[in-house]
């Protein structure tokens, strides 16, 4: 593709980000996004939720975490796509109090939950027999 003249784009990258995610390669999507970062293509909303899913797929919360940090610090908004990872894998340690937390950060980053985000938080509430609040 260079090769020919043409400029890789973070859509380019992203479908090699989306394939490494899908096949559990989290060291590929690493390396992917550290090669479009040396070739000086801007990270999009799509590409920090791919970093977020591989990070909660190895349960590196924490990696996850600063990732939507960065993301926020170089100025990309973070969508319930970004958030809705984290929350499953809240879900999954039963730590109602992160989750509360997550979900204020959502709120305020003025990012709106959506479906997934809601069945997820339910469903956590629920199984800690706690009421739920929005």
């Amino acid at each position: 593709m260079i090769d020919a003249g043409c400029a890789p784009t973070s859509a380019t990258f992203n479908g090699l980000m989306r394939a490494h995610v899908r096949s559990g390669r989290t060291q590929k999507v690493l390396e992917v996004y550290n090669q479009m970062r040396r070739m000086s293509v801007a990270p999009d909303v799509i590409t920090y939720n791919f970093l977020v899913e591989a990070r909660c797929r190895d349960e590196k919360l924490d990696d996850a975490i600063k990732t939507i940090n960065q993301m926020v610090h170089n100025g990309c908004a973070p969508n319930a796509h970004t958030f809705n990872p984290i929350l499953r894998s809240i879900q999954k340690t039963g730590d109602v109090n992160s989750a509360h937390r997550m979900y204020k950060r959502m709120k305020d980053l003025n990012c709106r939950p959506n479906v997934v985000t809601y069945n997820v938080l339910m469903r956590m509430f629920a199984e800690k027999g706690r009421r739920i609040w929005c």
